[in-house]
């Protein structure tokens, strides 16, 4: 019976004192997707591979993060008018970020509502998105 008790006591004291170990990985990893999402807020302008801006068929497109929400405008460079352009909502799982266009212009109407997945990954003031299972692989730079 000393034996049951002891055990019974020792079990009870692994799972007392393992349950804020959990609780604080999950603590941690909370803490790093808000990290995350706050060197995402801001406003960016796509780049090709040598970081100098896109100018692709005349348009250069800038997407502005802020809390959970996007906008994506893509710019006739001679103009400065919106050539196309949607926002929406996007989430972060870790490094997956999963983004949901909810408006758009009706050019690019066909995308609204649908959920694009990418890896992503931000070095100083650059922002890698690398699409899964889509083609869109985009560097961007922040714009100060």
């Amino acid at each position: 019976m000393k034996n049951f008790i002891l055990k019974t006591f020792v079990l009870f004291a692994c799972l007392q004192f393992s349950s804020p170990l959990f609780s604080q990985n999950d603590t941690i990893s909370n803490v790093q997707q808000l990290d995350l999402q706050n060197k995402l807020d801001g406003m960016w302008q796509m780049c090709n591979a040598d970081s100098t801006v896109n100018y692709s068929n005349g348009l250069v497109s800038y997407k502005i993060y802020s809390k959970g929400t996007y906008a994506l405008a893509k710019v006739i460079k001679d103009s400065n008018n919106i050539a196309l352009s949607f926002f929406g909502v996007y989430s972060l799982e870790n490094d997956i970020y999963d983004e949901t266009p909810t408006y758009t212009t009706p050019n690019v109407s066909s995308v609204s509502g649908k959920h694009f997945l990418f890896k992503l990954k931000i070095d100083n003031d650059y922002l890698v998105i690398t699409g899964i299972n889509n083609g869109f692989n985009e560097l961007w730079k922040r714009v100060k």
